[in-house]
Formats: C-alpha cells, structure tokens, sequence
C-alpha cells in the first residue's frame, strides 16, 4: 500500500517532522510467510509514479500508479542479484514498458525461515525519472 507518510521522530532532544506523499506499508501475515516460491521483489516510487512488481518463475505480478490509474504488470525482467547495478525492464498491462538501472545504497538481510533473504534500499534512473524504494530476492530450498 502507498500513500502519504506524516510523522515526528524525537532522538537526542531534537525534533524532525515530515510530511511525504511518496509512503509505502508492507504487511505479511498468517502461520507461515508466503515464501514457497523464489522471487524478486521491486518497488520503487517518486512523485509521479508508484511501481510494485513481483517477478516469479514463469510469470509477475504487480502494478503502477501514475494520475491516480492503476495498470497492472505482465512481466519484470532483471539482472542477477548480487550486482551492484542491475538493469531491468517492468512490462505493464497497456504494453508500456518502464526500464532502468537500480543502483544499490544499502543492504540488509531478514531471516525467512532460517535462511538469509537479501534486500537493499536502490536509486533507479529509469526511462521514468528517478525513482527510490527496495529489492529483494529469496531462493527457497524448493527452487534451487
């Protein structure tokens, strides 16, 4: 879910407060986190353009937002993880395709089920401007 982002954060006596419309929420609930099947996960985000894609084996999911109309994703198509440029093209619905280079400024990892799954904070220069957000990749055991 994306949306606005209003906030205050007090650390050391001083005091920052923000006000974004360029916010994301990410929730994933119930017994057992839907990571049966490997992915990688992109979202990035400007003021113009929101884009949530998820590529899977054989197919993705996802979509765009741009003017208040959502178009879905066909396809996202991206370089291997472990690089720290990888360029990508996202496949819409409509046949528009967004394309660019997510350069890496963070990594992290969470622990999903005993194993690492790595994720970085990405600036991509895309054919839509730049854009900010993250990626993540996971390889079950049941896709290796």
């Amino acid at each position: 879910m994306t949306g606005s982002v209003q906030g205050t954060i007090k650390v050391a006596g001083k005091t920052l407060t923000f006000d974004h419309t360029e916010g994301k929420w990410h929730e994933q609930t119930g017994s057992r986190p839907a990571f049966a099947p490997a992915f990688t996960y992109l979202n990035l985000q400007n003021k113009a353009l929101t884009l949530l894609a998820t590529g899977l084996r054989d197919t993705a999911v996802g979509y765009a937002e741009r003017d208040g109309k959502v178009i879905g994703v066909d396809a996202l198509t991206i370089d291997p993880v472990g690089q720290e440029e990888r360029p990508f093209v996202v496949t819409l619905n409509d046949g528009q395709r967004i394309e660019g280079i997510a350069r890496k400024v963070q990594d992290w990892s969470v622990e999903i089920e005993g194993k690492a799954r790595p994720g970085s904070s990405i600036i991509a220069e895309t054919s839509e401007g730049n854009l900010f957000g993250s990626l993540n990749d996971w390889q079950s055991d049941a896709t290796r």
